[in-house]
């Protein structure tokens, strides 16, 4: 069990900033203060001005959560309006995407009206969820498919994002802003978590939000609030990053029944928001937490159908990031299925969207990666089923490289306390793989599963991730040795270049796997041809 400092909802707030490592960016570069110059405070207009801004976001938005509180709990009104037709605000009301600043450059926006005890983190746990998490979480695709974009809006405008929409119900809703706070700060400080050791602010405020939910749901109706479910899938993805599975399995379990008491997914079809969220992460499988093959499960080749009619070569550059002529050839020889094959298509065809750590001017943020993440779990699950779902052999290889490089394109979820035994799982399936593919009945899966093998590896010199290891009994350090041993040519680095140049590949990509091979082939077990079999 990982360590997690807990605090009583009543337990006294740390004190100051993170003292979990370095600052973040945002920690360090932004400046809070929540006042004017002297010379200002006298002038008639900056007085009007306030005191309009403190009529319109203080003392307006206090009075439905006082009145709330005098009334007592009980049944309230509107619960019982399905989700299509509850508005998140008021059609129409202006919902600013910048913050305030007096003519000195200093912030002005109410920082005291969040519904929770005022913190130095929050206006930056805030702006990190406004600009970073929300839009790469929330805006997934529309129905007709397309993505949904995020993009800062100008200031005359009064058209509100999705992701502004989240935020201002959640003003409404203590447990709900304060889970998001507990993610946000989990999202911005879990880069400088020591040996798994939480830091003390996302775990005051975890706390807060078990306690807080706990009491919502002893509420009458309680469980009908919608807050309460963006509250758990906040929560969800909270203990993922943290490495806590049994909390998330029971609020997966939990969420599951609160979805059946008000009448199950197809209720929520018409939440724009909510519904794709709970969908994806409702349809979940083993392959999250269970070892992904099994051993004494060994059924007979399954074939492909035709993917698609007449593939050609301009189908495979279609994309920003160039398809590969090793994945065209697994299709021209029925080796992928359809729903394999276009789940591929759809990350290459979309690298701009999904590619989370490269800051691409032309890019602009929405949910894809999180997306194609859940549909990747859910195909991956497939090879667990009798007849493994239907999926072939190179579709499973090649699923396991796809959902490794979407999690390693992520910016918080490859430090997981799950990314670890996830990689070990693929690890020791792949290792299984190489005594069945034969390189030369079957090249083209040969060459996919290379490509994997080496992706696999490239974290053991990752300076990114916590998985380095220059030890000669990793799994990942014997894989490489015994692809080598089963694909000899894979022992001179200009081979296997080609080889993984045949699929995706970036050339910071071909640095971590070069430095992998290098020191494979310089280790001693390589110079006494001892080979793992």
């Amino acid at each position: 069990m990982v360590p997690f400092h807990m605090y009583r909802h009543d337990d006294e707030a740390p004190n100051g900033s993170s003292n979990s490592g370095k600052p973040s960016p945002l920690e360090a570069n932004a400046t809070f203060i929540n006042i004017t110059h002297p010379a200002q405070r006298q002038d008639a207009a900056t007085r009007k001005k306030v005191a309009q801004y403190i009529g319109v976001n203080f003392r307006n938005r206090s009075k439905p959560m006082a009145r709330r509180e005098a009334n007592g709990s009980g049944p309230k009104a509107g619960n019982s309006q399905p989700p299509s037709q509850r508005q998140l605000r008021a059609r129409g009301a202006p919902i600013q995407d910048w913050v305030d600043r007096d003519q000195h450059g200093l912030r002005s926006d109410p920082f005291a009206s969040y519904p929770i005890r005022s913190q130095d983190w929050l206006p930056e746990a805030v702006d990190f969820f406004l600009n970073a998490y929300g839009p790469t979480h929330l805006l997934r695709r529309t129905a007709t498919g397309g993505p949904r974009r995020y993009q800062r809006r100008p200031e005359s405008t009064t058209e509100t994002s999705p992701v502004h929409q989240y935020f201002q119900y959640s003003l409404e809703h203590p447990v709900m802003f304060e889970a998001m706070i507990a993610l946000s700060l989990s999202n911005l400080r879990i880069h400088h978590w020591e040996q798994g050791q939480v830091d003390k602010e996302t775990a005051y405020h975890y706390g807060n939000v078990l306690s807080s939910l706990q009491r919502t749901l002893g509420e009458a109706d309680g469980y009908r609030e919608t807050a309460v479910l963006w509250t758990i899938l906040a929560l969800l993805e909270l203990e993922y990053l943290v490495g806590s599975m049994t909390a998330f399995e029971a609020h997966i379990n939990g969420l599951h029944r609160l979805v059946d008491l008000q009448g199950g997914l197809a209720y929520f079809d018409k939440c724009k928001l909510l519904g794709p969220a709970i969908r994806g992460l409702s349809v979940t499988n083993d392959d999250l937490t269970t070892a992904a093959y099994n051993e004494a499960s060994r059924d007979r080749p399954i074939v492909a159908p035709e993917v698609l009619e007449g593939l050609n070569a301009e189908d495979s550059t279609a994309g920003p990031v160039r398809f590969g002529e090793g994945i065209l050839r697994l299709v021209q020889e029925r080796r992928l299925s359809a729903p394999v094959f276009f789940h591929a298509r759809d990350i290459y065809d979309n690298w701009q969207d999904v590619d989370l750590c490269q800051n691409s001017p032309y890019s602009v943020q929405n949910a894809l990666n999180m997306e194609l993440r859940e549909r990747g779990w859910n195909l991956l699950g497939n090879w667990l089923l009798p007849n493994h779902g239907g999926l072939t052999l190179a579709d499973y290889i090649l699923l396991i490289g796809l959902q490794h490089t979407l999690l390693d394109t992520t910016h918080a979820e490859r430090y997981s306390p799950f990314y670890r035994p996830a990689v070990m799982r693929w690890v020791s399936c792949c290792s299984t793989f190489l005594d069945r593919v034969n390189q030369q009945s079957d090249a083209a899966t040969a060459d996919l599963l290379s490509w994997v093998c080496i992706k696999l590896a490239g974290s053991l010199t990752a300076t990114f991730l916590r998985a380095r290891s220059d030890s000669e009994d990793d799994p990942r350090f014997r894989l490489v040795i015994k692809m080598m041993s089963r694909y000899p040519e894979t022992g001179e680095w200009s081979s296997l270049k080609k080889v993984i140049q045949r699929f995706q590949w970036r050339e910071d990509c071909l640095a971590f796997w070069y430095k992998v091979w290098k020191m494979v082939v310089e280790s001693d077990i390589v110079a006494r041809n001892v080979y793992i079999a």
